[in-house]
């Protein structure tokens, strides 16, 4: 089976899930090919006939810092980047589908027209596989790379239809925006009820085919106490404010009798930190999280899916910590079915977190919760299942 696979074009949609089915596919005897922009491309570590370069292929983060600028929902406040404000639907619709969509759609017609995939997979938010998929007749699935994003919101949908219509496609029916199938990559129990459509399957993401090792400032960490694990994701440099809430945490980890790790971001250099530091408390600009998190007790987190997804398959307890788009809606869910806390980083402060960070380790049923999950996540079959499933 010929299966072409889309991503928008940043790190985090891309190789956290996408990359992976992409190399279970190849692995299982189906030819892949992932799409991508022209700078992400060299990164993909695929043969180069894996690779669509889409020459129009913008990186996400810089459309959405531009349409949020021109957009009259912009942050409250500038000191601490979006925080608990998120992505509005409407922003999301005219991102996602009205500015994006259209031009990656026609990229892979131009690419796939002669010779059409058996089979699209698309990420969650990226909707130009959609349309293209549509255009060529050939089923679609959807990698939910973000349980709680606004991909199915009736807003987005109703912008969805705005450019089916220009591709010559008729309206969505309802229901369809899943293709033949959503693929989850968490326990159905991590969705709201409302969130579960009919036909939805449920995968186990493969471990990283390479573990990356441990840092000896990490591995060499005393055992006689607690391990705190804290990061605020690939794009935390990108957000105001972000030097503020790490002091908060490392004050506040200083604080506390357990041994912690803070990812500062790729960006930014330990040795030339100027915030606050703890002695307790080891500072690296990345650790490999996934690997880490199994000798975690818990995960300060800015709720990315991605994290919350690795944490809840090694079981470990979140503090959360929403900085900008899904992150506030998914650290709402990760409160309400009990993996964890969430603090406003807008007003974050280190006594405030230390008294949380605290109290969730000394907590039985969150880490109770948070191991039922992983049993959960144990269960599920292997993620390249999904692009044969019924």
């Amino acid at each position: 089976m010929r299966i072409l696979f889309t991503a928008q074009a940043a790190f985090s949609h891309v190789h956290p899930l996408v990359l992976p089915l992409a190399r279970s596919a190849r692995e299982a005897g189906h030819d892949v090919l992932v799409a991508t922009s022209p700078e992400l491309a060299p990164d993909l570590d695929l043969p180069a006939g894996d690779v669509l370069v889409l020459p129009r292929s913008q990186p996400l983060g810089q459309v959405m810092r531009r349409l949020s600028a021109e957009a009259a929902d912009r942050p409250r406040t500038p000191d601490a980047g979006p925080a608990a404000n998120g992505t509005s639907p409407e922003l999301f619709a005219r991102g996602f589908v009205s500015t994006i969509a259209p031009t990656t759609a026609e990229d892979l017609l131009a690419a796939c027209g002669d010779r059409p995939p058996d089979l699209v997979v698309r990420e969650a938010s990226e909707f130009g596989g959609h349309l293209a998929a549509e255009v060529l007749g050939v089923p679609h699935r959807v990698l939910d790379i973000g349980p709680m994003s606004h991909a199915s919101d009736p807003v987005v949908l109703a912008a969805l239809d705005v450019q089916r219509a220009r591709f010559g496609l008729p309206p969505l029916e309802p229901g369809r925006i899943w293709g033949s199938g959503r693929i989850g990559v968490v326990p159905e129990a991590f969705y709201p009820p409302s969130l579960r459509p009919a036909g939805a399957g449920y995968f186990q993401v493969p471990s990283p085919r390479r573990p990356t090792p441990l840092p000896r400032t990490v591995a060499d960490l005393p055992g006689d106490r607690p391990l705190v694990l804290a990061g605020l994701g690939s794009n935390a440099a990108m957000v105001p404010g972000i030097d503020r809430i790490l002091d908060a945490i490392i004050v506040a980890l200083g604080r506390l009798p357990v041994s912690a790790v803070v990812a500062l971001g790729a960006d930014q250099d330990p040795w030339a930190w100027t915030g606050a530091r703890a002695p307790n408390v080891v500072l690296e600009s990345f650790v490999p999280q996934q690997e880490l998190l199994s000798t975690c007790d818990l995960f300060i987190t800015h709720a990315g899916f991605n994290g919350v997804r690795e944490a809840i398959a090694a079981g470990v307890p979140m503090v959360a910590l929403p900085l900008f788009a899904d992150q506030p809606a998914t650290a709402a869910r990760v409160e309400e079915i009990g993996l964890g806390r969430v603090l406003d980083p807008a007003v974050v402060d280190p006594e405030t977190l230390a008294v949380t960070v605290a109290r969730t380790l000394r907590n039985p049923a969150v880490r109770c919760t948070a191991r039922a999950m992983q049993r959960q996540t144990l269960a599920l079959p292997p993620l390249v299942d999904a692009l044969t499933a019924p």
